[in-house]
Order: structure tokens, then C-alpha cells, then sequence
């Protein structure tokens, strides 16, 4: 500014980056003229209060930019808070002081805390810059020239300066986040990679904006699509809400990627539902990078064998995906639990013996089976497979099958844990071959050894009636597992004086 004016006061007037703005400059002071030029050439800037954000050589440094961006832009909170009394941390002045002139906050106090509601600008000059992000970003048809934009917030009427483009954008696109996905690439023959709604992204395409390098998308949203949204997170992820930091499309997209990811390749290989085979198979290989949007609204209903549009859905439609989606997730949630287990203790019934089918009667034979054997059979120096059952067969009180015989013993054997069979029937059949091989091996040690077979002791046709009330009871306890092993622990030792 004082560059200009010393350039151009000896002239009969000035005129400044726009027609009708002149100044007759005799007699006038550097000051008079700059403030004219300022309030005539600059006449649609929003006031901003705070004084970092009105002189570019003293506003904050870079990493307290990004935060507050970052807290604006973070959906989940719904107001953020800062400590009401003593110092004022810098941050929330800078909240106050940018956004209370333009009518963008409400303030609340409880207890020592002030909560924030951010509001869309109604009036004055915010208003127009509101209209202007509003038709760079989502009248655009489809793509935004974020670079424009910018630079039409940094001329002339507006005059922002970038640290106060960054927030405003950012409570623009808190509005806004789940119609708007940002892009981002090295170079101009780089791929596009999504970038999370953070302070960070914000500050880097305020500040070094190039079209061939930032890709803003516009997406108008449907009816149903926060409804369905909820519903997806509800059901792959009833106890996890997605990450603050990304818009409602992403967040939910990456839930159900990360649901869909982590389905164990047992699971994937076996399970015998058609609608679940062909859903694995609709959906396929998925990864943090997909469009989600294109996943979740077209991808997955199609998936689901729903071939009507999402954007001609109704409600009945949307409950009618609830309950199919929720049908096909239960039961690839529990494949591994109702099937593999189930049929993993077949296989340890049969090579050991066992009556009952629950699991504490496989682990009460295994355990039966293994004190008859003696020190001698115990102490001996077996070998490969044979040396490892008879090292889980040593069954302690806190063990439970699935560990100990799905996971523990399997991968001893080469068999890789139960999660990761390919073929749950090919492997059961290779492991009970194992097994039984085993178990006659240390059986034929023991009766060289004692001159006798194994003798299990089998219960009195009493002591059976005896165990089925114990049984009848202990399953209508509302107590822990642990708690009803030490409670039989304990009443065994009583009766062992």
C-alpha cells in the first residue's frame, strides 16, 4: 500500500484495481488515501477482531492454524469447548474473535467450560462470501476450481488474507463434508489419493493451490443417505462411530472396509450361504483408497442382490436393506463360532471318546485321558506331533478349547490356526489323521510300559444323574466361567479330605 500511494500521489488521482474507486490525492496524507482505498476497494471483507488475523506478519505459526482448522472441521463434536475462566487459550480466542462478528457462533456456559455452535452466516458481508464458497463448490457440476476460488476470496471486494480463508473454509465445509471429497496428487501424471477432512489438508491447499493438483468433489445428497449411513455403521460397527476427521461417506466406508477386510479367510472360503457367497464375491477385494461413496450406494445394495437405484429409494426400501444387510453380516460374523467350532469338536469327540457334546465335556475326557497316562508316559521323550498333544492334553483349569485346540495346537502342527483354514473339511480330516495317530502312539508306549491299556474311568449310572443336575444348575447361573470352575475346584478339595 505505501509503495502505491508514493508511486501515484503526484497524479491528479488514483485509482485502484477496480472502476469507480479514485481519489483526488492533492493535499492528502498516505493515510487518508489508504484508508479510502482500503474501505472502497476492500468494501466486502468480513471484520475480524482478532489481530493475528488482521496483520499477515504476526498470525499464528503453522501447527496452531492447523489445529483450530482441525476442530472446526470435526462433525462429531457438536460444540467444542474450551476452559471458560482464566487464561483464554489463544485458539479460542481467535474462535471468538473470527466468527462472532459474522454471527457464526453460539455461545454456551457450563460448569468452567464455554461451548461453541457453529451457524451458517444469514446477513452481511459473511453472507456473500458464504455464497461465494457455495458457488465455487457445490455449483460447479461436480468439480471445484479451488484455486478460483481462493483467489477471488484474496482480491478485491474480499481481501482475505489466507489464515482467515482457512477458516472459513473450514466451517464451510463442516456443513458441507458429506457432500464434498477432497483430492489431492504429487504431480500432474500422479494418481489422485483421497485426503481426510484435517486442518492439515486445509492449510496446504489454502496456501499452495494448483487446479492440476487439488481436485475438490461435489456430491448433492440424497434423501436417505444419513439414515443409511447410520444404518451400515450400526451394523458392521455397533460399538465404533467412524474417525472425527473424515465426512460421514468416508468414515462409514472405511467401518465397513475395515469390517469386511478383517472377515477371517475361513469364513470367505467356506461358508455355504449363497446370499453370503455371493455378497463375498460381489463385494470382492476392497481397500481405504475406493471410492466410497461408489461402495456404499451402489456397490454393497448391489451386493445384496437390491437392484433398484439409491436415489429412487423410499423407507420401505431402506428397512428392507436393513434387515437383508443385518442377515448376511450375522451370519459371516458367526461362521467360525456356529460352524467350525461345532464341527472342530466333532472331530476331538470321536478320536477321544466323548458322550456329551459341550465343550467342557471334550475337556473333561481330554483331561481324564491325560492323568491316566503316569510319569513314565508323561516324562517320555516323544517326538513331533506325538510330543505336541501330549503337551496340550495337559488341560489347566483356565483353558478353553478354541485356544488351546483352534489356535495353539493347529499351528504346532503345521495346520496354521482354525481363521486361516482354506478347507475346513480337508483340514479337520489331515487334523484327526494327526491325532489319532498320535494318541495310539502314546497308547502303545503306555502299555509296554505298564503292561495294561488305558482304562478311562467311566461315571456310575448315579454319579451321571449327579453330574446332570450340576450341570442343569450351573448353566442357570448367571456367574462367570472362571468364577464356576473355582466354585468346583473348590468343592473337589473339600471332598479330596
Amino acid at each position: 500500500m505505501d509503495n502505491k500511494v508514493t508511486n501515484w500521489k503526484g497524479g491528479s488521482n488514483l485509482d485502484w484495481f477496480r472502476e469507480g474507486v479514485t481519489l483526488e490525492t492533492t493535499d492528502k496524507k498516505d493515510g487518508d488515501i489508504a484508508d479510502f482505498v482500503m474501505s472502497n476497494v476492500f468494501d466486502k471483507t468480513p471484520i475480524v477482531e482478532h489481530l493475528k488475523m488482521a496483520n499477515r506478519w504476526q498470525q499464528d505459526d503453522r501447527v496452531h492454524r492447523i489445529s483450530l482448522n482441525t476442530v472446526i472441521l470435526d462433525t462429531k463434536t457438536d460444540e467444542p469447548g474450551y476452559v471458560a475462566k482464566g487464561r483464554a487459550p489463544a485458539e479460542k480466542t481467535i474462535l471468538e474473535q473470527t466468527f462472532e462478528p459474522q454471527g457464526m457462533l453460539r455461545k454456551r456456559r457450563e460448569g468452567n467450560l464455554d461451548y461453541y455452535r457453529f451457524v451458517e452466516p444469514t446477513a452481511g458481508n459473511m453472507k456473500e462470501v458464504w455464497g461465494l464458497m457455495e458457488m465455487h463448490l457445490t455449483k460447479s457440476g461436480g468439480r471445484a476450481n479451488f484455486t478460483k476460488l481462493v483467489g477471488d476470496l484474496q482480491l478485491p471486494p474480499f481481501g482475505l488474507c489466507p489464515r482467515v480463508i482457512e477458516l472459513f473454509l473450514s466451517a464451510f465445509l463442516r456443513f458441507y463434508r458429506n457432500h464434498l471429497t477432497i483430492k489431492t496428487r504429487r504431480t500432474r501424471t500422479s494418481p489422485w489419493e483421497k485426503r481426510d477432512f484435517i486442518g492439515e489438508i486445509i492449510y496446504e491447499i489454502v496456501n499452495d493451490p494448483a487446479p492440476e493438483r487439488v481436485l475438490v468433489e461435489y456430491r448433492e445428497q440424497l434423501p436417505l443417505e444419513e439414515d443409511y449411513l447410520l444404518e451400515v455403521n450400526s451394523i458392521v460397527s455397533p460399538d465404533k462411530a467412524w474417525e472425527p476427521k473424515l465426512s460421514p461417506i468416508d468414515g462409514v466406508g472405511e467401518l465397513f472396509t475395515a469390517w469386511f477386510q478383517d472377515l477371517p479367510l475361513v469364513t470367505k472360503c467356506n461358508i455355504e450361504d449363497e446370499k453370503c457367497q455371493r455378497f463375498i464375491q460381489e463385494i470382492g477385494d476392497v481397500d481405504r483408497d475406493e471410492d466410497m461413496r461408489e461402495l456404499l450406494l451402489e456397490k454393497l445394495p448391489c451386493a445384496l442382490g437390491i437392484d433398484k437405484g439409491f436415489e429412487y429409494w423410499e423407507k420401505e426400501d431402506l428397512e428392507n436393506f436393513k434387515d437383508t444387510f443385518k442377515g448376511i453380516v450375522d451370519r459371516l460374523n458367526n461362521y467360525p463360532e456356529e460352524v467350525v467350532i461345532r464341527k472342530s469338536m466333532g472331530c476331538f469327540k470321536e478320536v477321544f471318546d466323548v458322550k456329551g457334546n459341550a465343550e467342557s465335556d471334550v475337556m473333561g475326557k481330554i483331561t481324564n485321558w491325560y492323568n491316566k497316562l503316569g510319569a513314565a508316559v508323561k516324562e517320555h521323550k516323544f517326538s513331533g506331533s506325538t510330543a505336541q498333544l501330549l503337551k496340550y492334553a495337559n488341560v489347566q483349569s483356565t483353558d478353553r478349547f478354541k485356544e488351546k485346540f483352534l489356535v495353539g495346537l493347529p499351528k504346532e502342527l503345521g495346520l496354521s490356526e482354525y481363521s486361516k483354514w482354506q478347507n475346513v473339511d480337508e483340514t479337520l480330516k489331515k487334523y484327526k489323521g494327526i491325532l489319532v495317530k498320535s494318541k495310539t502312539e502314546i497308547e502303545t508306549f503306555y502299555a509296554k510300559a505298564t503292561g495294561k491299556s488305558i482304562d478311562i474311568e467311566r461315571l456310575s449310572p448315579r454319579a451321571e444323574v449327579l453330574k446332570a443336575s450340576l450341570k442343569q444348575l450351573i448353566d442357570k447361573t448367571v456367574i462367570g466361567r472362571d468364577e464356576i470352575v473355582l466354585a468346583l475346584e473348590s468343592l473337589l478339595e473339600e471332598y479330596r479330605r
